[in-house]
């Protein structure tokens, strides 16, 4: 059996319970047609029920082919939605629809959409200027550990990743998986994945270094460039 065969008859085996208010494919499967779901690792459903449906998750294998399967309630929907949470609104701004039989899921999936379409808040000043400060404090705590490299190779891959999400933050993008995070850079900013992959690639500490002075340079001096000190102000907690 193909797995377009597989998919469709999952897909008619939830059409015929009750309570169903929408099927949704999410992931890369939202992206291709259905014919490339061989080439495909796994295939993301979102099923949501009209009723307060706890949320729920079902990895299998079927047919040779990983079903990643979430199940979620509208009232869980309209939660995420209105506390903005970003995981979700990039998971259903990106998803496709396969089925919607509630007027109001389809009216909460077009407020995503827009949500997701809109971008993030706009930074203020102050954020952008804790968000310089801190990028810039741990790329000197990387200089202050050149003698421990494990370390210090350590510190580089987790401001890295601190710093595409900066970069997110600042371009209003929504986040999206860790798994992404490259090929979505490399998407929006060629220059940017570019600086991010030569620093993932070099394996000498001091070059290393280097080329993550010229992506932190890059990526903060349309908004100040970097800085070691900061006035008091209002700072999140732990960091």
């Amino acid at each position: 059996m193909k797995i377009i065969e597989t998919y469709e008859k999952i897909k008619k085996d939830f059409l015929r319970q009750d309570g169903i208010a929408g099927i949704f494919l999410i992931g890369k499967g939202a992206k291709v047609s259905k014919e490339e779901f061989d080439s495909l690792n796994d295939i993301d459903l979102l099923v949501v029920y009209d009723n307060d449906h706890v949320f729920m998750r079902k990895v299998e294998l079927i047919e040779g082919k990983m079903f990643d399967i979430s199940y979620i309630s509208m009232t869980a929907i309209r939660e995420l939605i209105d506390k903005k949470v970003p995981r979700w609104i990039t998971i259903i701004g990106n998803s496709k629809s396969e089925g919607i039989f509630n007027t109001k899921l389809e009216e909460m999936i077009h407020e995503t959409i827009d949500l997701y379409n809109d971008g993030t808040a706009k930074l203020t000043k102050d954020q952008i200027e804790v968000e310089r400060f801190l990028i810039s404090s741990k790329f000197e705590d990387i200089l202050n550990r050149k003698d421990n490299e494990p370390e210090a190779m350590f510190l580089i891959d987790l401001l890295l990743k601190k710093i595409t999400l900066t970069y997110f933050n600042f371009k209003r993008l929504w986040p999206c998986p860790d798994k992404k995070l490259l090929s979505v850079l490399k998407r929006v900013d060629e220059k940017a994945y570019d600086y991010c992959n030569k620093v993932i690639l070099e394996r000498d500490l001091d070059k290393r270094i280097e080329l993550l002075r010229e992506f932190v340079l890059y990526i903060l001096e349309p908004y100040g460039g970097m800085c070691s000190t900061i006035e008091k102000r209002e700072f999140p907690v732990g960091l």
